[in-house]
């Protein structure tokens, strides 16, 4: 998609650093004189040649020259903005009207047709690379025109553009200032593809679990719609709607929400599989499957009196909120590239590259304000026996964080200044006097692998 903007005014009317000779003529010259004048700037606006452009205007400030001459030489523009932005610049041609031509004593006049390709028609809604935009550009038939007089002041015995003349320049030189979008298209997407991992799983798998989700997880946002496809035990069972997303990470769930087949509070046991398609092309992104069992005596759900247990945390006492989801929470990192990934091996398994320890739980509605504790227990094989439970690494007393979408989580951080490897232990309690009696307890361990390493797997 393409956003206009204006082409601001103030560059290409600005300034250019003076004085020339501009083309043939002499004072009270005839038209032929103009003409050429007229031929000879129209030439280097064609051929977006700043430099030579301005020697053809009467003197004006340095400053806005060089603006000027930086803004037709593309000197801030990214290579691939560069590219389209140049095969725009080469439809541009010219026709001088000879008969508009017009002396009038120390100045003078004459209008240049200038035509250039229909850019905006050619890209259209087009989500591609460089060479896609091109590709649409150099196929194009349609073009636009742009009138514009060229107002000349006398200069002693030459003609010189008028600066004014500049700020009609804005039609043939609007494409500078728009934007391309530069997304994924087609098969492109699949280089963008990273991973995928199955949320809150274990080894893949799930046991007693409200739900299952399968993220995918991109090197960057692909900027394109997506829909996923839940089967189970072979036959297809949910198709989603074309969803949107602006992060580097799509997930796709499947809940009773979604008409899920539930033993319990617990997604029916069976083989589910996920399919994740572009919605451009249908193109496949991801396929993978998960086995769900659920045990003889299913917890029961966090949002009542009882607690449940997983391998990573145990609820004690689910009756302080109204507990949706409950779990550790992976933030990711974004690379000095700008590429974003995520950096737990597994769940509650932090690699060492990590920047935040973070538990989360997602609320169906407001809830009290929380107090919890992290406590560190130094290398691979810790002793959980061995807290001081007095003695926390990082505590802290928390609200309930709303967002615009309307999902409300307690967001239960830690961000050391160094991450170390070894076993955080959580507690999470009504505030610091009841640590004894808590809500929730949970454990995570931080490994000394990058996450680059599991990536690569």
């Amino acid at each position: 998609m393409i956003n206009k903007k204006k082409l601001v005014a103030a560059v290409l009317t600005c300034t250019m650093v003076a004085s020339m000779t501009a083309c043939t003529g002499t004072k009270g010259g005839n038209t032929d004189d103009i003409v050429d004048a007229a031929d000879a700037f129209a030439k280097q606006v064609a051929a977006l040649d700043g430099k030579k452009m301005l020697k053809l205007v009467e003197e004006i400030d340095e400053d806005k020259a060089e603006a000027i001459k930086n803004k037709l030489a593309m000197t801030d523009v990214e290579d691939d903005e560069t590219a389209v932005m140049q095969a725009i610049a080469s439809t541009i041609t010219y026709e001088i009207d000879e008969d508009s031509a017009e002396i009038n004593k120390d100045s003078a006049s004459c209008d240049v047709v200038f035509t250039v390709v229909d850019y905006a028609d050619a890209i259209g809604d087009l989500a591609g690379d460089a060479d896609d935009f091109i590709s649409a550009i150099e196929a194009c038939d349609e073009t636009k025109d742009y009138t514009v007089t060229i107002e000349f002041v006398q200069d002693d015995d030459a003609w010189l553009v008028a600066e004014d003349t500049l700020e009609d320049l804005n039609g043939v030189y609007s494409f500078l200032d728009y934007e391309f979008d530069f997304g994924a298209a087609g098969s492109d997407i699949l280089d963008l593809v990273q991973r995928t991992s199955w949320w809150l799983s274990d080894n893949d798998n799930y046991e007693n679990a409200e739900y299952i989700e399968l993220d995918l997880w991109f090197t960057e946002n692909p900027g394109v719609n997506v829909y996923y496809i839940v089967s189970k035990d072979g036959t297809d069972v949910y198709t989603s709607d074309v969803l949107s997303f602006s992060t580097s990470f799509f997930e796709a769930k499947y809940s009773s929400d979604e008409g899920a087949a539930m033993q319990g509070s617990y997604i029916a046991p069976g083989t589910y599989g996920i399919r994740i398609y572009a919605e451009e092309d249908d193109i496949l992104l991801a396929d993978e499957t998960t086995t769900v069992t659920v045990s003889d005596t299913p917890a029961t759900s966090g949002s009542t009196s009882g607690g449940s247990t997983s391998s990573t945390y145990n609820l004690i006492d689910g009756s302080f909120a109204d507990i949706r989801e409950i779990g550790w929470w992976d933030y990711g990192i974004e690379e000095a590239d700008g590429s974003e990934h995520g950096t737990m091996a597994a769940d509650g398994v932090y690699c060492s590259d990590s920047e935040t320890i973070a538990f989360s739980i997602e609320l169906n509605s407001e809830g009290p304000a929380i107090y919890y504790a992290y406590y560190f227990l130094p290398g691979e094989n810790a002793d959980a026996s061995s807290v001081d439970y007095a003695n926390p690494t990082y505590a802290q007393t928390i609200e309930v964080t709303a967002y615009q979408n309307g999902t409300m989580y307690y967001n239960i951080d830690y961000t050391p200044d160094t991450m170390a490897v070894g076993t955080y232990i959580l507690i999470i309690a009504a505030d610091e006097s009841h640590v004894s009696s808590p809500y929730v307890t949970a454990a995570c361990t931080v490994i000394p692998q990058t996450s680059a390493e599991f990536m690569n797997n």
